[in-house]
């Protein structure tokens, strides 16, 4: 049984190297890409985060304000602002065409 060897010549062996070294180039730059994103979208999510529990505080904040402005309406602001009860009150009413009638 006769093995018969074969040498890869210098040329070739330095393409191999340079085209292993270009792929771990472009490995390590496509890592470094994505964890350069995760932690940017980890950081915007924080800050949006953040920027919803604010404005839910002011939203609450706000309902409370209006809840509490509601409550202060009674008869007795209508009339100080110059509302008045109506002795003949004035309806609008539907009459059998497509139109509305002002009824005095």
């Amino acid at each position: 049984m006769s093995y018969s060897t074969k040498t890869i010549s210098y040329e070739v062996r330095s393409y191999v190297f340079w085209a292993i070294a270009s792929l771990i180039v472009c490995f390590a730059a496509s890592y470094i890409f994505a964890i350069n994103s995760a932690i940017r979208n980890t950081a915007l999510r924080q800050n949006l985060e953040t920027e919803v529990a604010a404005l839910t505080a002011k939203q609450s904040s706000l309902e409370f304000a209006y809840i509490e402005q509601k409550n202060k309406i009674n008869i007795d602001l209508a009339y100080e602002q110059g509302f008045k009860e109506v002795s003949n009150p004035v309806y609008v009413s539907l009459t059998s065409g497509n139109s509305f009638t002002y009824n005095r």
